[in-house]
């Protein structure tokens, strides 16, 4: 009776939230810039400072943002730098190519300044069409709520008689905030009980292209004709919140200067990922852009591997006497270079005589890999410029050392029965991908009025959420916990921190279904409790 209650309070709680919210409330994104875009002596270059504040404002007042993630695209020299414009922009992380944040609480507002600066090849002001420059270099700006997500494997030979093996695979995403949902793809994977792991999954569909509804349920289905008892069935899902948006927004171009212009001295406010930074105790701020780049991310024992690493001097004076210092890692030889070098203290110095106003030089040197049978990850540490008493830096580059995918995440939710009123509930996250990921966030759904008990690692935050600070290649993290049962157990947790195409998932369970009788290949009759509640779950693996 009093699961009853608690399950009747909910569903209660649900309806009124959702006759609260008859119109669905957007997240809204600000962005407030001022950019100069100069044009340089130099034949077709120009010179870009963009400073600005991206803001995001959470207008729900029960819905949370989850995940904040913004893909960049730069030019080759272009660099962007955080700054520090409130308390919330710590909860920001500035990494190679990406933006993320996590946790944007209802009616809060977050908000990160950024400093963009470099050299461009063509005049990008012409190109904006009154657009922020961090627009332009954005490729895409993803709001994720917390959702729910079902997959159902119903029995073979009922759906489609001339195909008695067919089973009809539907996936249902569960919207349980206020925004509205657009999802971009949710593709459905075969695969068998012999891969544990999604290490070779056969892509069935992509299904996609749907709004999901504020609280609302939407489900899509796909016919597998070739599908057998041992078939397991695995999902990805992209959904990112509708949202709307403000600029405010000041560019000016600067036409071909005057001989003995003066440069504006305003410079970046500290380095936490952009891959350059600024002396902080210098009578006049200098700014270097340090970027590191490889031919080829796949290197093979006996194979040549070439280190890019360009240097721009953005500054409107020369700068004279610069030091790249680089470290060789194990397993590789140096072969050759485009700069002389000398080797102090384990570190490669190779020397740069000077860089004139605006100028970029890019460093070549060559490794070849010694490390026969190596199938591990090799990090190319990031490189480093001095100049006088300030040391600017690139990017760390990761180089694979066998045919490993990138980045694949896979997520599993195992669920046991541990008596009429509790279940065990074991997610297991494994990196099967060929690069270590760092600040993963895992997100399973619990109902706010189940008592949970005896959890191996405690919530970080929020409840029913957890943060995985580094997973490398191979490696699995794990939690467990005692919930009473609810409906939250046939739902796959969410993973946060990679690209959702990345992410595979998948449930098991058997303990509250029999399988009692076959009347024909694959057909099944279902008893037990499992109905209402484990059957979904149960025939993600039978």
């Amino acid at each position: 009776m009093g699961l009853y209650l608690r399950f009747s309070f909910f569903f209660s709680l649900v309806v009124l939230l959702f006759s609260c919210s008859v119109f669905a409330v957007k997240p809204e994104i600000t962005i407030i810039e001022n950019s100069t875009i100069a044009q340089l002596p130099s034949a077709g270059q120009y010179s870009l400072v963009a400073d600005g504040i991206f803001q995001i404002y959470n207008p729900s007042n029960v819905s949370r943002i989850i995940e904040v993630r913004v893909p960049l695209g730069l030019d080759a020299l272009i660099g962007i730098d955080w700054v520090n414009v409130s308390p919330s922009s710590s909860r920001f992380n500035f990494s190679y190519g990406v933006i993320k944040s996590y946790f944007v609480d209802s009616n809060e507002t977050v908000s990160v300044g950024y400093h963009m600066y470099g050299l461009l090849s063509s005049n990008l002001y012409s190109l904006l069409n009154g657009k922020s420059v961090f627009e332009y270099y954005a490729d895409s700006i993803d709001l994720t709520p917390e959702v729910k997500i079902h997959l159902e494997k119903p029995e073979q030979g009922i759906f489609n008689e001339s195909f008695p093996e067919s089973r009809d695979i539907r996936a249902g995403v569960r919207n349980p905030t206020e925004f509205d949902l657009f999802a971009k793809s949710v593709k459905i994977y075969r695969s068998n009980v012999s891969l544990p792991f999604f290490d070779d999954g056969t892509l069935l569909t992509t299904l996609g292209n749907f709004s999901i509804a504020p609280f609302g349920f939407e489900t899509r289905s796909y016919f597998d004709l070739y599908s057998t008892n041992d078939s397991v069935y695995w999902t990805s899902l992209d959904v990112v919140t509708e949202l709307s948006f403000v600029r405010n927004v000041s560019s000016v171009f600067v036409p071909l200067p005057s001989s003995g212009g003066e440069k504006d001295d305003k410079g970046s406010s500290g380095s936490s990922g952009g891959g350059f930074s600024t002396p902080s105790k210098e009578e006049e701020s200098v700014d270097l852009l340090v970027k590191k780049d490889v031919n080829t991310t796949v290197v093979r024992y006996g194979d040549m591997v070439s280190i890019m690493v360009t240097i721009a001097n953005v500054n409107n004076k020369k700068l004279a006497n610069l030091s790249v210092l680089e470290e060789i890692p194990e397993g590789y030889e140096l072969v050759r270079s485009s700069l002389k070098y000398e080797v102090k203290n384990g570190l490669y110095v190779f020397a740069l005589d000077g860089l004139d106003v605006y100028e970029s030089y890019t460093l070549v040197y060559t490794l070849q890999h010694k490390r026969d049978g190596y199938r591990g990850i090799t990090y190319l540490k990031p490189s480093r410029v001095d100049y006088e008493n300030a040391s600017f830096y690139s990017e760390g580059v990761l180089l694979v050392n066998a045919l490993l995918p990138e980045e694949k995440i896979f997520v599993q939710k195992e669920v046991k029965f541990v008596d009429d009123d509790f279940a065990r509930v074991t997610i297991k996250v494994r990196n099967l991908g060929g690069v270590p990921v760092e600040d993963l966030l895992v997100s399973d759904f619990i109902d706010e009025n189940a008592i949970v008990k005896d959890i191996s690692q405690v919530f970080s935050e929020k409840r029913g959420v957890w943060k995985i600070k580094k997973l490398e290649s191979g490696e699995e993290w794990e939690v467990s916990y005692l919930v009473e049962r609810n409906s939250g157990l046939d739902s796959l947790p969410n993973v946060f921190g990679v690209d959702k195409s990345s992410v595979f998932g998948t449930i098991v369970s058997s303990e509250e279904v029999m399988m009692v009788l076959y009347e024909g290949p694959g057909t099944i009759e279902k008893v037990g409790l499992g109905v209402a509640v484990g059957i979904l779950v149960f025939y993600l693996l039978f």
